[in-house]
């Protein structure tokens, strides 16, 4: 089988732009550290000095490579660090090293650049004073060098032009916060003598949000191009190269299966080409040691599971997303289905309702108009929220992603981090994301004292990407919340659909969180004992206790039941353990939050009816919900709200 390399649609970029004269600045950005195939024959003309089809090269060399193919006699790659590396197409290697010197009396000048050692190194050794204007102004020269190459226009000794290219690395750390460095840089992009010489710039950053806003906006001359990870189609590629190249390894041999291949595309969404190429190499050192008949290394790495590819990826997977989000997101794995869950009939129904139309859209993209952009579930602790979002992900096989304290994690690096994670869900896609207390953890639009606007940036950047329709089916969002009176209005209206998960009232759903429970913890108990036992119990069950202190009574006469030596736990045994629970059960609190989670819900088909069988709880409760349901407003939930709180409008 012929594989077909593509060309990476983000230098098909760079190229028409250039070409048609848009621009001759640009900045690349995100995904900055991975690796590209060398495109086919059929796509490039090949120059196998320049670059072997099918060959995979790091981003920077990638793009050193690119330019001759463009017909760049001379690459100039700068970094604060290392200095000056020049490239031309006889150079031995294209990777920036460090200082890489070349003979060329037309650029004899090269070595007046310096790199933060060097100027360091001269400092300490005249015995002068560590002066940060001393590098920021070396950082300047630098430039200024770096200005001087770019718009002269250099010339053979037969004068024949010679186009060249400047790549400034890492250019957020170059002169940071300094305006000389940004009107410098941004004087490029908009020079048209530069661009009159045939010559190009070129400014990698792996967030771009580090750079000013002026050097980001593609109206001042620079147009940034990001760089996505890599979709399926670009995994599959990379997938097959794996199956042609190493056929009798584990992967080798699970890859030559077509449904396989497919499977192991999906599950390593959100991998770079990089933590793909892992996948291999452990596939790889595993067939070598088997080979000469040693273990023990690929042993250790996947933990006993040799040959298990689907177990390296899923694990690999934790690391990926880890470290891609700054530890921002947590993968999730789950085995709660909805039948595990009791009660919440209607949330479950609207649940395997979104899930049935997440697992349609691998084969019918039309699906996803069905698909919200964002639920929110509001309600007391201890109701089935995150059991919710998990049992979704389990029945629809789509990821789960937990994602953390926004605030506390992203403190300095909070927006870098920000872009980099979003960035991550998009290759993720399809993916669920899992936000518990998002009262607390995104924020609002009102900065907190002292942070410069930080706090407000970020909620503004979660709120412009929940919201956009572009993202619909392949991010969806799940939040809950005890408090959606909390939260932002702009952030309430980001959810297509906010669900109440109150406590139980009626005696069919403490059965069926009572089963629902013994089966998640391996209780045994018949039905005619549990449901005794909620008939004897539901006034106080309903208006005291929730699923996650009928956990622990299950769990106490599951004990009691092993220390008296009975097979089962029985209707007495269920009784005597419900007797010795003291709730820490707030009634108050809980029928406030019931009441603003009622006032929150956007679908009143949601919110059960009180009636003969269904309670909240308290009777003036009850009350006030029939009220709701017979003016379809809000007022007579806010007047009972009121009430509680002494007319008071201040939170419990």
């Amino acid at each position: 089988m012929s594989i077909e390399y593509p060309t990476p649609k983000w230098f098909q970029n760079l190229y028409y732009n250039y070409i048609a004269g848009n621009y001759h600045q640009f900045i690349f950005y995100n995904n900055v550290f991975d690796e590209f195939f060398w495109p086919s024959p059929s796509v490039w003309n090949q120059n196998k000095k320049i670059g072997q089809a099918g060959e995979l090269y790091p981003f920077r060399e990638f793009i050193v490579r690119t330019l001759f193919i463009l017909n760049y006699k001379k690459v100039f790659f700068y970094t604060p660090t290392n200095g000056l590396n020049i490239f031309s197409p006889e150079s031995d290697s294209f990777y920036p090293r460090g200082v890489f010197t070349e003979s060329d009396n037309n650029f004899q000048d090269y070595d007046s650049i310096k790199n933060l050692g060097e100027i360091v190194s001269k400092i300490v050794k005249n015995n002068m004073p560590i002066n940060s204007q001393l590098i920021v102004q070396s950082g300047i020269d630098n430039l200024i060098f770096l200005e001087h190459i770019l718009t002269k226009k250099w010339l053979t000794k037969d004068n024949e032009p010679i186009k060249t290219a400047v790549i400034v690395d890492f250019s957020e750390n170059i002169v940071p916060e300094n305006r000389h460095f940004n009107e410098r840089i941004l004087r490029w992009g908009l020079d048209r003598e530069i661009y009159n010489n045939g010559n190009i710039s070129i400014l990698i950053t792996e967030d771009i949000q580090n750079l000013s806003p002026q050097l980001r906006s593609d109206d001042l001359g620079s147009s940034p191009i990001p760089i996505p990870f890599p979709d399926p189609e670009y995994r599959q590629i990379f997938f097959e190269h794996s199956l042609q190249t190493l056929p009798e390894t584990s992967l080798g041999q699970l890859l030559s299966n077509p449904d396989q291949l497919k499977r192991v595309v999906q599950s390593t969404r959100g991998f770079q080409i990089k933590d793909c190429r892992i996948i291999e190499n452990i596939s790889k050192a595993e067939s070598e040691e088997v080979g000469s008949g040693q273990t023990g290394v690929t042993d250790y790495m996947l933990d006993g599971h040799a040959g298990d590819i689907h177990y390296l990826i899923d694990k690999e997977k934790r690391n990926v997303i880890q470290a891609a989000s700054k530890g921002m997101l947590e993968p999730v794995s789950s085995n709660i289905t909805f039948d595990s869950i009791g009660g919440l009939e209607g949330a479950k129904e609207y649940f395997k309702k979104v899930g049935g139309y997440l697992r349609d859209m691998i084969d019918r993209k039309e699906s996803e108009n069905s698909i919200p952009k964002a639920i929110l579930m509001a309600g007391p602790p201890g109701t089935g929220k995150t059991l919710m979002a998990k049992a979704m992900a389990r029945e629809s096989g789509i990821s789960l992603v937990k994602m953390g304290d926004i605030r506390s994690q992203w403190v300095g690096e909070s927006e870098k981090n920000l872009t980099n994670t979003l960035a991550l869900l998009k290759a993720m896609a399809p993916v669920i994301v899992f936000i518990d207390e998002i009262d607390q953890a995104v924020g609002s639009r009102s900065s907190g004292s002292g942070d410069s606007g930080v706090n407000a940036r970020i909620f503004g950047k979660i709120l412009e990407f929940m919201g956009d329709n572009d993202n619909r089916g392949d991010v969806v969002w799940i939040a809950a919340t005890n408090r959606a009176d909390f939260l932002d209005d702009a952030m309430l209206r980001r959810f297509d659909q906010i669900i109440p998960v109150l406590l139980p009232g009626s005696a069919p759903e403490w059965n069926s969180i009572i089963e629902g429970i013994s089966n998640q913890i391996g209780l045994r108990i018949v039905s005619t004992d549990r449901e005794k036992f909620v008939s004897q119990n539901i006034h106080k069950l309903t208006k005291n206790h929730s699923g996650s202190t009928m956990e622990t009574i299950l769990r106490n006469a599951a004990q009691d039941a092993v220390d008296n030596k009975l097979e089962r736990v029985t209707c007495e045994g269920l009784n005597a353990a419900f007797k010795r629970i003291k709730t820490n059960f707030n009634q108050n609190m809980y029928v406030q939050q019931t009441l603003l989670s009622l006032c929150a819900c956007n679908d009143i088909s949601m919110i059960p009816v009180p009636d003969a069988s269904y309670s909240y709880g308290q009777k003036d409760l009850d009350e006030a919900v029939k009220k709701m349901f017979d003016e379809l407003t809000n007022t007579p939930l806010y007047n009972h709200l009121n009430t509680i709180r002494g007319g008071r409008s201040s939170s419990f």
